[in-house]
Order: structure tokens, then C-alpha cells, then sequence
């Protein structure tokens, strides 16, 4: 039977970048304690816990890396110079606007870093479509994927292979994201210092797990100032943006979007998260998926849509 309480409890949900690896995935705040949670039950993964040394004043101890990375160029720039205009226009001139405002909107957007904007500009002049490489960025994006990334997908589809099929090989190759079991009081330090947040530990433990390096290096980075955006450029991990995105959902309104979709809680949580990244209406989203498309299925049409 099930507990009327349920019903009433709003749970919040974070929209983990790797959506597309891991259904749903967040943090969830129970009193004092951080715990990682799929859709409505909680769980941990099995990663070993890690502890950080922080004095009584919030402050890291950690040293030796932090004065290198205050000196990271940390900047992003939405101008476009007017080479890459006449490339972009050159390469299609009946798209130029279209491509012109995609790009200059994903800068902007998802706060890319310089380096990145480089990377970017870099394949252009190899003769990389625009709308493959803004498909190819935005994918790694949600993913918090390397950098690497970028050029072998876009091999990939210039060979012929399609996006979808693209997105399946990669989510094949890499573990869906499970927040780590850290020691709670190691948390509620954590969550004491100085303008760190939960979205700096969510971001920080992703960030550690695809960049294989411990969660304290990440952590003491940001506690030491670094902003995220700079972080996740020393371990190529594409992604700028300072925090999660939230999505809200009551106990009621899950039920009652399974019932009506007749798909699981968890299928209806990937839909939800789906909508609300390709900004998508919940319902086109959850007739895709009752019609058997897979998420990787969903983006590609939604990226086709919107670059092409």
C-alpha cells in the first residue's frame, strides 16, 4: 500500500548533464547528508569515499596546483570574426544567417570557453559542416564528455554514420553516472565553505569520474576559486555552465504521467529531462518514447531540427 504521504512530497530533481548515459540522476538533500538518487529511490554507487582536509575556516589545504590554475586564461568571447563569417558563409551560402545565429547562440548559451570557441573555429576551417559541429559540441556538452570528442564524431558522420547511431556507440562506452557515497560530514564541511554549493559538488563529482582524477583535486579547485568553467577546461571536459538546471516534479504528477504514457516513473523522468534540456513540450516527448525511439533517437531529430 502505498503511502498517502507520497504524494505530497515535492521531489526535487537536478538534470545531471549526462542525461543521455544516465536516464536521471541528482542529489538529494536529507537533513545533513548527500546521497546520490535515480529516479524516486535513493541509492550510492560504489565509488570509494573521499575525503578532503578543511580547517575550521572553510579554507582547502590543499596547495602546489592551486597558484597554476589562478593563472588559466578563464574568459569566453561571443564575437565572431569576420574570417569565420566569410568561412561559414563560403561553405553554405543559402544557411549563413541560420548558421551564423546558432553558433553566436551556443557561445552564449552554454558559456563556452575560449579555448574551446577555438576548437570549434579550428574544424571550421578543416571543412566540418557548422551544424555537425554544433550537434557534435552540444552532445559532449550534456555529457560533460572530452574534448577528444568533438573531431572523431564529426569523422564519424562525415563517413556516413548517422548521429543517433553516433551517440549510441559512445553511451555504450562510457558508464552511466552515479554519484559517489561520500562521508556526510565530509559534505556538510563541504557545504559550509565559502561560496560552494551543491551544484559545485554534483558538477565536481562528474567532472572527477570522466576525468579519472579524485574528487578533492576538482573540489579544492573551486573552493580555491577556480570557476567551473576553468576546471573543466584543464581536464578537456566539455562543459561551461556554473551550475545544474533544475527540474521540478511532484510524487503525483510522475504517477500520473505513467499511468497516462503507460511507460515506467524512470522512463517518464528521462522524458521530462528530455523536454526540458531540447526545450520540447513533456507529452512529444513521451509519444517519442512510447513509440520505441531511444533517447539518442530524440536528440538527434531535436539537433537535426535545430542546426540544420
Amino acid at each position: 500500500m502505498k503511502n498517502p504521504k507520497y504524494k505530497k512530497i515535492l521531489v526535487s530533481f537536478l538534470i545531471g548533464a549526462l542525461i543521455l548515459q544516465a536516464g536521471f540522476i541528482g542529489y538529494s538533500m536529507i537533513g545533513n547528508v548527500t546521497l546520490g538518487f535515480k529516479s524516486k529511490n535513493v541509492g550510492v554507487s560504489p565509488h570509494t569515499e573521499v575525503r578532503n582536509q578543511i580547517d575550521s575556516n572553510g579554507k582547502s589545504e590543499a596547495t602546489g596546483v592551486v597558484k597554476e590554475d589562478n593563472n588559466i586564461k578563464d574568459q569566453t568571447s561571443n564575437e565572431i570574426s569576420q574570417e569565420i563569417l566569410g568561412l561559414i558563409k563560403s561553405a553554405d551560402p543559402d544557411n549563413y544567417n541560420r548558421n551564423v545565429d546558432n553558433y553566436r547562440k551556443l557561445l552564449k548559451d552554454l558559456n563556452v570557453h575560449i579555448i574551446y570557441k577555438n576548437e570549434i573555429e579550428r574544424l571550421m576551417k578543416k571543412g566540418f559542416k557548422v551544424p555537425d559541429i554544433l550537434t557534435s559540441y552540444t552532445f559532449l556538452n550534456d555529457c560533460y564528455g572530452n574534448m577528444n570528442y568533438l573531431e572523431a564524431f564529426l569523422k564519424e558522420k562525415k563517413k556516413g554514420m548517422e548521429w543517433a547511431d553516433i551517440f549510441k556507440e559512445y553511451n555504450k562506452k562510457h558508464p552511466t553516472f552515479m554519484p559517489s557515497n561520500f562521508d556526510s560530514m565530509y559534505l556538510d564541511k563541504l557545504l559550509k565553505t565559502q561560496d560552494i554549493n551543491q551544484d559545485d559538488l554534483i558538477i565536481a563529482d562528474r567532472v572527477s569520474q570522466n576525468a579519472k582524477v579524485d574528487f578533492s583535486d576538482v573540489i579544492n579547485k573551486r573552493i580555491n576559486g577556480v570557476s567551473l568553467r576553468a576546471i573543466n577546461d584543464q581536464y578537456k571536459i566539455v562543459n561551461g555552465l556554473e551550475e545544474s538546471p533544475h527540474l521540478n516534479v511532484t510524487g503525483e504528477q510522475l504517477e500520473r504521467y505513467a499511468t497516462q504514457s503507460k511507460l515506467t516513473e524512470e522512463e517518464v523522468i528521462d522524458a521530462l529531462t528530455i523536454s526540458r534540456k531540447l526545450g520540447s513540450s513533456a507529452d512529444s516527448v513521451l509519444k517519442s518514447m512510447k513509440q520505441g525511439l531511444s533517447k539518442e533517437e530524440i536528440y538527434a531529430g531535436a539537433y537535426l531540427k535545430k542546426f540544420n
